[in-house]
């Protein structure tokens, strides 16, 4: 996504975007500062391994819709970016994992202790961009959007190696987890501009299904050679026993789900026990149903979409919603 931003389309809005983003990120470094080193240094590993930026050029590209103000916006796409950044250092300490982005996590370098006194401290930085805005409407869907996240990453943790067949379930988590968070990116960055409520609220609504489709593609990547252009590894969710739509589709079906437990209940799995899950979710089609609902959730974003005015900012949304599916971005 952040390709999409900064290499800078023929729109006007996504030129604006790529300058906003290149700005942003100057920001951010300069507001997570911190007089000390160990913390200085922890707080700024993850925001200078990349990232796409998604989320605070949904900020930027909601406020399209409005009185655009790049000055007046960035806060929140600075506090959006942050508290993203933090929920990643943390879930680096939950999953032990050694690599986000491709690169060393902050876990891996400086241990459990700082990457939770770092990932609080990313989180206190949200929280006082945040209340320069002095606005309930902000503050209660920034508050709502956090507790979401934690119940759905809650759901995620409980749901570890434990052969799910649950798609609802699934669904419910990644709503938490992923979609509510870009939902709020288009909606507050509406909000702020003064779009109005109709169109604030389409916003989120397109917002919420393309973090759907999003996750989920997402999560297909992790049975795909191409997951390590997109700094993942081939097979991780499977590595860490989190089950995602591709596999908990094929479980459902009662011909597969036997040779899959006995691979779920090792403590350990083998490279050869991943690649056997490849090949069985393969098999059964869960890669092709996990596309087919990730593409339902893109038609629900573009349908919501057309509830807004038509404009270079609407198209720019629809290039987005466009090119998910297929993650170009």
């Amino acid at each position: 996504m952040k390709k999409l931003f900064m290499e800078g389309k023929k729109s006007p809005y996504f030129k604006e975007i790529k300058s906003a983003i290149k700005n942003l990120d100057k920001s951010i470094e300069d507001f997570l500062a911190a007089d000390n080193k160990l913390l200085n240094n922890a707080a700024l590993h993850l925001h200078n391994s990349g990232g796409k930026r998604l989320r605070p050029g949904f900020i930027y590209l909601g406020g399209q819709f409005g009185d655009y103000d790049r000055d007046k916006l960035t806060p929140m796409a600075m506090a959006i970016e942050i508290t993203h950044m933090a929920t990643l250092v943390h879930d680096d300490v939950v999953d032990n994992a050694d690599l986000r982005r491709g690169k060393p996590t902050v876990m891996s370098i400086w241990g459990n202790n700082v990457s939770v006194y770092a990932g609080n401290y990313l989180l206190a930085k949200a929280l006082r961009l945040v209340s320069n805005y002095e606005s309930d409407k902000i503050n209660q869907t920034l508050a709502n959007t956090a507790l979401a996240m934690c119940r759905g990453e809650i759901s995620q943790l409980r749901g570890k190696n434990i052969l799910e067949t649950d798609i609802d379930k699934y669904l419910l988590r990644i709503k938490g987890k992923t979609a509510l968070l870009l939902a709020a990116s288009c909606e507050l960055g509406a909000y702020i501009s003064g779009a109005e409520d109709h169109v604030v609220n389409a916003l989120k609504n397109f917002g919420e299904n393309l973090g759907m489709a999003f996750q989920i593609t997402d999560d297909i990547l992790d049975y795909s050679p191409e997951a390590e252009k997109f700094g993942k590894i081939l097979g991780g969710d499977i590595r860490e026993g989190t089950m995602t739509l591709p596999l908990i589709y094929t479980a459902s079906q009662e011909r597969y789900r036997q040779q899959l437990q006995v691979i779920w209940n090792k403590d350990s799995k083998s490279e050869e026990d991943v690649l056997e899950v490849i090949k069985i979710v393969k098999e059964a089609k869960g890669i092709d149903y996990a596309r087919s609902i990730a593409g339902n959730y893109i038609k629900k974003a573009q349908d919501f979409l057309e509830e807004t005015p038509e404009g270079e900012a609407q198209k720019a949304f629809k290039d987005i919603a466009k090119n998910m599916l297929d993650r170009q971005i």
